[in-house]
């Protein structure tokens, strides 16, 4: 394998990423459109690369595209122009009369044009989009807000390990990704989630917003985020809520008699 050092960019709606450089090996974690990748290394047609959380793995080389576009536009380098598809999906019609499908989760560059809001893809083609699909990159006045619309969105979708996307979401996933919304940094996994330096163990009553750490063996294995007081949306099978307190009916007694803690983040 080659050292690269370089960057480059996903031009796919949703790109998997992979443990090893092999479409057979298991699925990790996922990046979503315009998400800037570190190339760490390559072996043939696959990157090994850095995702902006920090987690490392191999992609192929068709879900990505030089990030001379994303170095060289001032226009990308303005946080305030980076806005979080916050609805289950975008379906952006093209110039060629196909669509495009962006996931909820993904971060992409935005701009008004003559009272009309547009977004750029990769290939620099603009196209126009709905603003009340998206929150800006730099709002961090809505957080129980997003959460609760998040939820809405995000009900009935299907389990997928490593999942990231509205395919798709492992526990850890659904947790950062609802998170990312709201501006909240978190690691990709449960068991760094729970060491993060944004969060505290609460000791009181539940609320919006708290994360709910699940162990089994001593081993954090399952993780939850408050939508009320008693209520948490997660992702087991599917994404759904469930409760520890017996006297909601959305009380699920197997994850009850797990050992749990539910934690406060910082700052919010």
């Amino acid at each position: 394998m080659t050292k690269i050092n370089k960057c480059k960019i996903v031009s796919s709606s949703i790109a998997s990423i992979y443990n090893k450089p092999s479409f057979s090996s298991e699925l990790i974690t996922q990046a979503l459109i315009w998400e800037k990748l570190i190339i760490i290394d390559r072996k043939d047609n696959w990157y090994k690369v850095i995702l902006r959380d920090g987690y490392i793995g191999w992609i192929h080389s068709f879900y990505l595209t030089k990030a001379d576009t994303y170095d060289q536009n001032p226009f990308l380098k303005n946080k305030n122009n980076w806005y979080w598809v916050k609805d289950k999906f975008l379906l952006l019609s093209l110039d060629d009369n196909s669509t495009k499908i962006i996931s909820y989760g993904s971060l992409i560059p935005c701009f008004e044009e003559n009272n009309i809001f547009f977004t750029l893809l990769p290939n620099e083609q603009k196209i126009k989009v709905d603003k009340k699909a998206l929150v800006s990159l730099t709002e961090n006045n809505k957080f129980k807000k997003n959460i609760v619309y998040s939820m809405g969105q995000l009900i009935n979708t299907p389990y997928l390990w490593g999942g990231k996307s509205f395919l798709g979401f492992d526990c850890s996933g659904l947790v950062q990704s609802i998170l990312n919304i709201c501006n909240v940094k978190l690691p990709r996994d449960s068991s760094e989630q729970i060491l993060s330096n944004k969060i505290i163990e609460n000791t009181d009553e539940p609320n919006i917003g708290d994360l709910i750490f699940f162990k089994s063996n001593s081993v954090v294995d399952h993780v939850g985020l408050y939508v009320n007081k008693f209520e948490f949306i997660h992702s087991s099978g599917y994404v759904k809520l469930n409760s520890v307190n017996n006297k909601n009916e959305n009380y699920c007694p197997v994850l009850s008699e797990k050992h749990f803690k539910t934690f406060k983040i910082i700052n919010t």
